[in-house]
Order: structure tokens, then sequence, then C-alpha cells
């Protein structure tokens, strides 16, 4: 890596890190970029960070695809190669930084208790609901509003009573299942023996 540094460590600001919507892969190369954007900003290919990383370059390209699409770096136009600007480091008017505000995932986990209460007010359930949505974020793949509506359509059309709705919703957090699926047969069986 014939790069020349010139520095001693690489700062990568909070509102980088502490972004959710970034994996750790996409921060590092966040910060690869805003370290070596210098006067004519990043020029290294994909292959470079690549080796940097210890990733192929699909992965690098997903990454400043992420991070162009939350504005934290840009292309500049009118050059031949390739060259990344770091927002941090050169910002551009009219491109705004996107930085979640700490009160983005608050309005979404309320817009969720919207849609939950909309169906069921039986405490066990909801608790049972929001911690789908948990696992669902901890696998790295979150709902959406619609998603969490459709999910709840089927879990109404599966499920006849709350208790039945919260077993089933319990198989699929312990299986890890993105969806919600008809109870197995002893578990279907223990319900009603419980009736």
């Amino acid at each position: 890596m014939g790069v020349d540094r010139g520095f001693k460590g690489v700062l990568i600001p909070s509102s980088v890190w502490l972004d959710s919507r970034l994996d750790a892969l996409c921060k590092v190369i966040f910060g690869e970029i805003d370290s070596l954007d210098g006067n004519d900003g990043f020029c290294e290919d994909d292959e470079y960070l690549a080796r940097f990383c210890h990733c192929d370059e699909q992965e690098v390209e997903s990454a400043i695809s992420t991070l162009e699409s939350l504005d934290y770096i840009y292309r500049e136009k009118g050059r031949r190669k390739r060259v990344l600007r770091s927002q941090v480091s050169h910002p551009v008017s009219g491109h705004q930084l996107s930085i979640p505000s700490k009160s983005c995932k608050p309005k979404r986990k309320a817009t969720f208790d919207e849609v939950i209460s909309e169906r069921t007010s039986y405490q066990p359930l909801v608790d049972a609901i929001n911690d789908f949505i948990e696992m669902r974020e901890r696998i790295r793949k979150p709902l959406t509003e619609r998603a969490l509506r459709i999910r709840l359509n089927k879990l109404w059309t599966l499920g006849q009573t709350d208790q039945m709705r919260v077993r089933i919703v319990e198989q699929s957090i312990a299986s890890c299942w993105q969806d919600f699926f008809p109870l197995k047969d002893g578990a279907r069986n223990a319900e009603y023996d419980t009736v």
C-alpha cells in the first residue's frame, strides 16, 4: 500500500460512527476516504479499498453507494478518474448530510406502537410483537411500517386467539424467522390443552 498518509491516526466523526444505517465496513471505508481526501480528493480505486479492508470489490462498491446515498461522501464531477470527497472534510453546498437525529428511532418505534395498538391491547401479545421487531433489527432485517402491517394481517389469519398469536410470534422469535408461520403440531396441541 504505497499511499502517503502524512497523519498519525483516523478520526471517524460520531455522526458516522453512531449511524445505525452503516455497517462496520462502511465506517472503515469512510474513515479511509476522509483521511486521504486531500487537495485532490480520494483517487484510489475499489481494488485498493478491497485490499485495505480485506474484502471484495463488490462489497466496497456497495459500501460506497451506501455512503453516497446518505450524503457522507460524493463523487467529484468533471474528472476522468473517479474522485471521492468526504462531506465532512469538503462540504458542498446543496449537499446536506443526512445525519440521523436522536429522535429518528423513537418516531419509528412510535409508529410501530400505533400499528400494534390498532390490532390489539393484549399486553403479552404487544410485548411479543415488540420482541419480534427487535429480533428483526438484530438480524439486520428491520421491518418497515408496511411490512409490519402485512405480518400482523398474516398473524391474525394464522391464530384465532390472542394466546395462539403470542405462541406464533414466540415461535418466530425463537427460530429467528422473518415471518410468521402456523404453529408446529406440538405447539398447537399444547395451546388447545391449556384452554
